[in-house]
């Protein structure tokens, strides 16, 4: 296999879906910000690892009927590398490696009144090499969105975040 070479975003951004290579791609990002009103988990089931539902004062998988679950990260947020920004999205194993932290130790320690735990905002300015690939919401919207499919290289916390470049001013009509 072909060693992946390591994208810009700006460049990622302006790759139409039915060419994103279907090994992803690499690219090196800092965490901008998370995305508010999102969860940042929710209940797997343990038969097929898809999203269960509440019912009751449990949840259900009507995929497969089962009852059984266990909580599992989605994590949402923001990344940038200078040069574009893009919503990333990362699920059980990858959100552990990056929170640093298991599912089930934060949901101990959660407090309904806070909007992220203090470990999960904690990840914002934090750098990483992450492989990536286009999610299926990408194909139906004109907002590109990208799974998280492995950690590369973690580079820890940054002093800043990556400013994309001021957009180039408008061309001023010029007066006769």
């Amino acid at each position: 296999m072909p060693q992946q070479e390591i994208s810009y975003l700006a460049d990622l951004q302006r790759i139409d879906p039915y060419d994103f290579p279907t090994n992803g791609c690499l690219c090196t990002v800092t965490i901008a910000r998370l995305i508010a009103d999102v969860p940042w988990w929710f209940p797997s089931c343990t038969r097929c690892g898809k999203a269960c539902t509440a019912e009751g004062n449990t949840f259900r998988c009507y995929q497969c009927d089962c009852s059984n679950y266990k909580y599992k990260y989605k994590l949402s947020f923001i990344a940038t590398d200078g040069t574009a920004e893009a919503e990333m999205i990362c699920f059980g194993p990858v959100a552990q490696r990056i929170v640093g932290r298991s599912v089930d130790s934060m949901m101990r320690t959660v407090r309904r009144d806070e909007d992220f735990p203090l470990d999960i905002a904690g990840i914002v300015s934090h750098k990483f090499t992450f492989a990536i690939n286009m999610t299926s919401q990408s194909f139906y919207t004109r907002i590109k969105k990208y799974m998280v499919t492995s950690i590369i290289t973690s580079y820890g916390r940054q002093r800043a975040i990556p400013h994309l470049p001021a957009p180039a001013p408008a061309a001023q009509p010029s007066e006769h």
